[in-house]
């Protein structure tokens, strides 16, 4: 017999679940750049009982990370999702938050990945603004608006970068 909806949804749940409980004791790993045995054993069998893809996993296995301020490790799984399935906007997202120094090259991808992701084109106009390119910011946040259009999340957002917006055409750069 084939499980309901509704049991899958909870079982992904408590699988989820057991990803954050288990993350913890794979950030004793020895060596933090690799994929420890523990998280590939945990990622296999969850795989098997959900039918869930890698890549999802791995992009659970960040955001579990990230939670617990393990940035390193969340980094790791974020890229490791994104080199199975280089649709998931989200980690592309989360690798542009972690890393200052390339973060232009990961909204980018995010945006990409989902043209409509309002936050990289956010984050991205941020980025620029600091950086003293003003008409890629200028880009940046008009994309912003034109994604987040009604979405109730963006709407403390909106106004901000409306303020970001005169300023930058002001011929400011942002701090």
């Amino acid at each position: 017999m084939r499980p309901s909806f509704f049991s899958y949804r909870c079982w992904l749940l408590v699988c989820c679940g057991l990803l954050f409980l288990a993350a913890p004791l794979a950030a004793a790993s020895p060596d933090p750049t690799d994929l420890d045995t523990a998280d590939a054993l945990l990622i296999k069998r969850l795989q098997a009982q959900t039918g869930a893809d890698k890549a999802s996993l791995y992009q659970t296995l960040g955001f579990s990370y990230f939670r617990q301020e393990n940035f390193d490790r969340a980094f790791l799984y974020f890229n490791a999702a994104v080199q199975v399935n280089p649709r998931l906007y989200w980690s592309w997202y989360y690798m542009g938050l972690l890393d200052p120094e390339d973060a232009e090259t990961y909204f980018t991808k995010a945006i990409v990945a989902n043209r409509d992701f309002a936050p990289a084109h956010y984050w991205l106009g941020r980025y620029y603004g600091k950086n003293g390119k003003i008409e890629e910011a200028i880009r940046s946040f008009e994309g912003y608006l034109k994604s987040a259009g009604a979405d109730p999340d963006e709407y403390a957002r909106m106004d901000e970068v409306q303020g970001l917006l005169r300023t930058l055409r002001q011929g400011e750069k942002l701090e």
